[in-house]
């Protein structure tokens, strides 16, 4: 009997697209060869295959399309349709994409047309912003190249990028759907985007190149120009410096209130030094960088011009709340005096652009107006409904600070994460909730490995954790040395001598195979390791600066890897095996994506800003009354506030305030112009974990930046920052 006759006993199998076996019924690929065709059939065949030649893909002729040519129908399509903007270089680059797969038909058949537009619908996906541009990403690029296999006879193949898509991830995808061990990431100086603010767009954009660590000098005045800028457009965004309505003709004074300068009555107006000419006895508010004459004489500098600064009868608001060090970009309220003082020409020319004669009177100095994190992306948070609103105020909500997403486009998925992770527990499972969820940092400043104190020290420590709930991330700070090494010097010993030290660091890590196969060590240089230490001799080396070489770390790692490979099989599915991470200086911890930005960095700015402040003078009282009153007043003030409280906030203060690591001139902390957009502070982080050995141990949260300084780790000594309160401690172990 033929298999293919139903009967009773042999029933007939069933399609594979029956729901019987579940299964869909996929396309029949193509045959490698020709089918075979009957004789009566032949004519048939080769009119049909004649006619699919006459619109297959082989009749498509390519020709040089010009951009102009093809202007029109981009602007019909990209912008009045799709509302998109299109520059010159993205257009020449459609314009030769189209030219070489739609041919002579771009224009009659709408080939064009029909290709921009779903070129725009991929733009859209990938969120590429309003501005069509073939940028460092390649992202415009990388959309035609994705459309070049969907092609057929000049038009799309629907069926094709459709099946493309489905099997093709979205470079954004994949932060829709994080877990637990992909919430984490340590980013170096490598890692970050070049970032400098544009005066016409207003707003952050991504610089193009490569960097290099010899730039043009052009690269070294615009590192300071960018620093201007953002601070500047960041006062003018202040409610401070905003005219109102009715607005008063007495000039407006700095005053403080609370912990801040701010405006009573009358609102701030910034004056560029160069229209200071011609405008003697007039009292105005200047904003410029601190900075030394050529004749040695401290003087303000903006992007107009310069003027010497008198201090003799200055002040600074707060009062010994801040440092002033050259290099730093500082309000300063006084006025100018044209007499015919400091007309030498050393160095730079007279007028606009260079020095201007006269002096400039300084009363009053103060730090430029900080900024919140959430008003610098533009976030509103209600409190009330637990509700965030990414809609208000003009800020940087798509700029990519991280390279990770902006905060407008995966911010808000990224908390969902948050929440999910982090979130608070069930009454019913608070216990085994708190066990599981690990929100802690654990920071160690200061590790000096050569000395056995430090190592029992660290030891102590990681027992402790062990025995308890597990940290998120343990950082150590440099230096790792107490002495420079390989800088000639027998204290500081050779290569041979620092690997040594961290096989014994090794050796204690390996106690604790568990910890080392569940939490992530980072691990921040110092001045005193290689290979800086070896020509600055423990000196002030160019920032930022690159990780430690593999050369020493190699036993670091192998305990790592053995950890991992004994342990790591027993840990959760839903956790990351346990890294050591040899991050530059300084370095961040991103902690879903952009919504939590944890920022290392060691550095001694307590003692460097103690060198270089400027000192002013302590003005008298007007009276023997207003004197007793004022010295008691500052008696039960300096009473009441610790010493290393005040020296804390007033660390913090002239840090934060400048909104970036090292405002400093580059004769005292050079910096590598090309990279100088690593040690920048806008926006503010959610925390800074500075190491300052120079600087007493604290905890400080200042405009809602947790600012941590775990001081040294001899005496066993460290600090905790837990990511889900956003709250730090000083904690201290015995040994």
């Amino acid at each position: 009997m033929d298999d293919a006759v139903a009967t009773p006993r042999h029933p007939q199998p069933p399609f594979s697209s029956s729901p019987g076996f579940g299964t869909p019924a996929y396309p029949v690929q193509p045959r490698r060869g020709p089918v075979p065709s009957r004789a009566g059939f032949a004519q048939h065949a080769t009119t049909a295959t004649t006619a699919t030649g006459a619109s297959g893909a082989g009749s498509v002729l390519p020709i040089l399309l010009p951009a102009q040519t093809l202007r029109p129908v981009a602007f019909r399509t990209l912008t009045k349709k799709h509302n998109l903007t299109l520059t010159s270089s993205a257009l020449a680059l459609l314009a030769t994409f189209i030219g070489k797969f739609c041919g002579t038909g771009w224009r009659e058949e709408s080939l064009a047309e029909r290709l921009l537009d779903e070129v725009a619908k991929a733009w859209k996906a990938q969120d590429g912003g309003i501005l069509v541009e073939d940028g460092p990403d390649k992202k415009l690029s990388a959309i035609l190249k994705s459309l070049e296999p969907c092609m057929l006879a000049g038009r799309v193949d629907v069926a094709k990028l459709s099946r493309t898509n489905s099997f093709s991830r979205n470079p954004l995808s994949r932060t829709y759907s994080l877990g637990r061990q992909d919430s984490q990431s340590s980013l170096g100086v490598a890692g970050l985007p070049r970032l400098v603010y544009s005066t016409t767009k207003k707003t952050l954009e991504t610089v193009a190149g490569d960097a290099s660590l010899l730039p043009a000098v052009q690269r070294k005045t615009a590192m300071f120009r960018n620093r201007y800028n953002l601070i500047h457009q960041r006062l003018l965004r202040h409610e401070s410096f905003q005219t109102p309505s009715f607005a008063s003709a007495q000039p407006p004074t700095l005053q403080r209130s609370a912990s801040s300068v701010t405006a009573m009555s009358h609102a701030y107006k910034i004056t560029p030094i160069s229209n200071l000419l011609g405008r003697s006895g007039s009292s105005h508010l200047l904003l410029g960088l601190l900075a030394l004459s050529p004749t040695s004489d401290l003087c303000l500098t903006d992007l107009s011009g310069s003027v010497v600064l008198d201090t003799t009868y200055s002040r600074c608001v707060p009062e010994d709340g801040a440092w002033f060090c050259c290099g730093m970009i500082v309000l300063v309220a006084g006025t100018y005096e044209e007499d015919g003082s400091n007309n030498s020409t050393l160095g730079a020319s007279g007028g606009p652009g260079g020095q201007i004669k006269g002096r400039f009177v300084a009363d009053t100095f103060a730090g430029p107006l900080p900024e919140k994190r959430e008003a610098s992306l533009g976030i509103n948070h209600d409190s009330r409904r637990n509700h965030i609103d990414t809609s208000l105020g003009p800020a940087f909500g798509w700029v990519d600070f991280l390279g990770l997403g902006s905060e407008k486009a995966v911010g808000q998925q990224m908390r969902q994460i948050r929440r999910r992770i982090l979130g608070a527990p069930r009454q019913e499972d608070d216990q085994a909730a708190r066990r599981r969820t690990r929100s802690k940092i654990a920071i160690l400043g200061e590790c000096h490995l050569d000395s056995p104190r430090t190592l029992e020290a660290i030891r102590s420590i990681l027992r402790i954790y062990s025995a308890t709930d597990q940290p998120l991330a343990i950082v150590l700070m440099g230096n790792f040395v107490s002495a420079a090494s390989m800088a000639g010097s027998i204290q500081g010993g050779g290569s041979v001598e620092y690997k040594e030290h961290f096989d014994a660091l090794a050796s204690v890590l390996s106690e604790f195979p568990r910890l080392l196969a569940t939490t992530t060590f980072v691990f921040v240089p110092g001045d005193n390791d290689p290979w800086a230490s070896s020509f600055g001799a423990g000196a002030a080396t160019c920032l930022p600066r690159q990780p430690l070489p593999d050369l020493f770390t190699s036993r670091v790692r192998r305990a790592f890897t053995q950890a991992n490979n004994d342990h790591g099989s027993t840990t959760r599915p839903d956790t990351a095996p346990g890294a050591a991470v040899w991050s530059s200086n300084p370095a961040r911890i991103s902690l879903f994506g952009p919504v939590e930005e944890v920022v290392l960095f060691r550095d001694d700015l307590a003692a460097r800003m103690r060198r270089n402040s400027l000192l002013f003078p302590k003005l008298d009282a007007a009276t023997p009354a207003a004197a007793d009153d004022d010295g008691d007043q500052q008696q039960q003030q300096q009473d009441t506030v610790a010493i290393d409280t005040r020296t804390a906030r007033k660390l913090v203060k002239s840090l934060l305030d400048q909104s970036h690591l090292s405002p400093f001139p580059l004769s005292l902390r050079p910096v590598l112009s090309d990279y100088a957009s690593a040690l920048s502070l806008c926006p503010l982080p959610t925390a800074l974990l500075l190491c300052d050995p120079s600087a007493p141990r604290f905890c400080v949260t200042y405009e809602a930046c947790v600012v941590v300084n775990p001081g040294r780790n001899s005496s066993m000594f460290w600090a905790e920052y837990d990511v889900k309160r956003r709250r730090a401690e000083i904690r201290e172990g015995r040994f």
